[in-house]
This record gives structure tokens, C-alpha cells and sequence, in this order.
């Protein structure tokens, strides 16, 4: 009986959590001034609705707010809403056509630098300092996405690199990345777990591989909870050479990382 209890309660929190997501997504569109403007819905684990995004002015900010609050009374809302003209919307969304072009020119760039990893580390870093688009394109990204969404960012993006043991290749980029991910977690809901995987080339055999595999993901659980994660939110893994990145001997150096995988 208490099973079925339970069951009953659980299929009506989830029932109401899609529930308050649809009103408050239904409420937006419903708003055709806010058409063009990026509005995200979701729920905390607090159980507080949030809204994230941007809007034409404050009026339109206090309209979505009045509306909001009639759809869904007495229910706990949290803002983080900014106002944004058309005019400068428009501009961003320009200035994004042209980061997309730019980002298409560099990776152009960095294929036609195929002899060495260093050489390929080299151009882009020469790249990205002829122009600060990149740099725009982070910024506006940060001011849109939720925190789960800049940290899922953040791990499609970016990866631990070592020698030929357990030492990072290059020490003071790691320790900075890291300490990236340690403020992106602590920002991030609570239940979400990380699971670290270590990775090698194609020196030496299968067993020691996998061993040296999960000791280089071990190295960066510890330097994680050094840096304030708890164990518990983070899993130790050795995938080996499961997932080559180049298989040139002379660019086997980028094979040897851990990444990261998000589990809800």
C-alpha cells in the first residue's frame, strides 16, 4: 500500500513539475513582443520556477512578471532577467554571424596545421589573438545559460592533458581549468555527479594502459577535492585508448587527457 503511495505522490510531483513548465512556457509565447528574446524555463531543486533571458525593457520584464504571477498563483518564482533593446539584440545577433565566420576561418586555420600538436596550439593561439570575438561569444553565452548549461559547456569544450605518466603537461593551465570546473560545479544543481575518464595513447600494452588510465582520472579527483567538491559527486573511470583523438605518432601527446561526463 505505501508503495503504491508513493508511487501515486511521485507520479503527481512529476505530473505538476511539467505542469508549472508548460504554463510558464505557454505564458511567454503567448507574448509577442518577446518572440525574438531567449527565455529560459526550469526548476530548481529547491523547487523554485526559474526564468532566465533577456527582454526589450523593464515594462516588458514587469508585463512577463504580472502575467506570470496571474498564471500560476502563489507559486515561487526566481528572475534573472535583463533588458535588451531591439536595436542591441539585433547588433549581437550580428555580432554572432560574424564570431561563426570568424570560428569557421580559425578551425580552416588549424587544419592546415596538421604537422604537430605544438604547431597546431601555436596557430590558434595566434589566431584567437587577432581578434576578441571569441572572447564576445563567451561572454554572451555566460549571460544566457543556465549554470548546468555553461557547465556541460564547459566539458564539451575543454579536457586534462599529461605526460607520459601522471603529471600534467602543462601544470598552471590545468590547476586554472580545474579551478574553472570547481566554480562551475558549485554553481550547478547539487545532484548532478561528474565522472572523470582518463585516457592513454597506444604506447605500451592493454593492462598497463587501463591501470595508468585510471590513475591519471584518480590525479584529478584529488586535485578536485582539494579544491571543495565532495568524493560523492565525482566518479573515478579508465577508458584506455577507447577514444583516440589522433592516431599520428607525432600528435599521440593529445591522446593522453582525462574528460569529463555529466550524470543526471
Amino acid at each position: 500500500m505505501s508503495l503504491l503511495l508513493w508511487g501515486g505522490w511521485f507520479g503527481y510531483k512529476l505530473w505538476k513539475r511539467h505542469y508549472i513548465l508548460d504554463i510558464a512556457q505557454q505564458t511567454i509565447n503567448s507574448n509577442d513582443i518577446l518572440a525574438n528574446y531567449p527565455l529560459n524555463v526550469e526548476i530548481d531543486n529547491a523547487g523554485y520556477l526559474q526564468i532566465n533571458g533577456l527582454v526589450p525593457d523593464m515594462k516588458a520584464r514587469d508585463v512577463l512578471r504580472s502575467k506570470i504571477a496571474q498564471a500560476l498563483p502563489g507559486y515561487e518564482i526566481k528572475y534573472r532577467i535583463s533588458a535588451l533593446s531591439p536595436d542591441k539584440l539585433a547588433r549581437i545577433g550580428s555580432d554572432l554571424n560574424i564570431m561563426q565566420a570568424e570560428m569557421r576561418r580559425m578551425r580552416s586555420e588549424i587544419a592546415k596545421h596538421n604537422k604537430t600538436t605544438d604547431q597546431a596550439i601555436r596557430a590558434l593561439k595566434q589566431i584567437q589573438s587577432q581578434t576578441a570575438l571569441t572572447q564576445r561569444l563567451s561572454k554572451i553565452e555566460d549571460e544566457l545559460l543556465s549554470p548546468k548549461q555553461r557547465l556541460v559547456r564547459w566539458i564539451a569544450n575543454n579536457a586534462i592533458f599529461f605526460d607520459e605518466n601522471t603529471k600534467f603537461t602543462y601544470p598552471k593551465q590545468a590547476t586554472a581549468k580545474l579551478k574553472t570546473l570547481v566554480d562551475l560545479i558549485k554553481q550547478a544543481p547539487k545532484k548532478l555527479r561528474i565522472v572523470v575518464i582518463g585516457y592513454t595513447d597506444l604506447s605500451g600494452n592493454y593492462n598497463l594502459n587501463q591501470w595508468l588510465a585510471l590513475q591519471r582520472s584518480l590525479v584529478v579527483v584529488k586535485h578536485l577535492t582539494r579544491l571543495g567538491i565532495p568524493q560523492t559527486n565525482l566518479l573515478s573511470a579508465g577508458r584506455s585508448t577507447e577514444k583516440m583523438i589522433a592516431t599520428n605518432p607525432a600528435q599521440k601527446t593529445i591522446n593522453r587527457r582525462v574528460e569529463f561526463e555529466l550524470v543526471q
